[in-house]
C-alpha cells in the first residue's frame, strides 16, 4: 500500500510540474478517488500542498538561468 501511494504521488508530481491540468484531474488520473485524501497524502510526503508544489516548480523553471 505504501509503495502504491508513493508511486501515485510521484506521478502526480510529474503531472503538476509538466502540465496545466487541474489538481482534481491529476489526483483522479493517478488513482486517488478523493481530493481531500490526495491533498493530505501529498502534504504528508512532500510537506507542501500540491498547489504550492506546482507554484514552487514554476518559479524554479522560470529562473534566469533557464532564459
Amino acid at each position: 500500500t505504501e509503495f502504491i501511494i508513493q508511486y501515485r504521488l510521484s506521478k502526480a508530481c510529474d503531472l503538476l510540474a509538466n502540465s496545466i491540468k487541474p489538481i482534481l484531474e491529476i489526483a483522479t488520473e493517478v488513482g486517488f478517488n478523493n481530493l481531500s485524501n490526495f491533498n493530505r497524502q501529498f502534504k504528508t510526503y512532500y510537506k507542501i500542498t500540491p498547489s504550492h508544489y506546482r507554484k514552487q516548480f514554476r518559479k524554479t523553471a522560470q529562473s534566469p538561468l533557464n532564459s
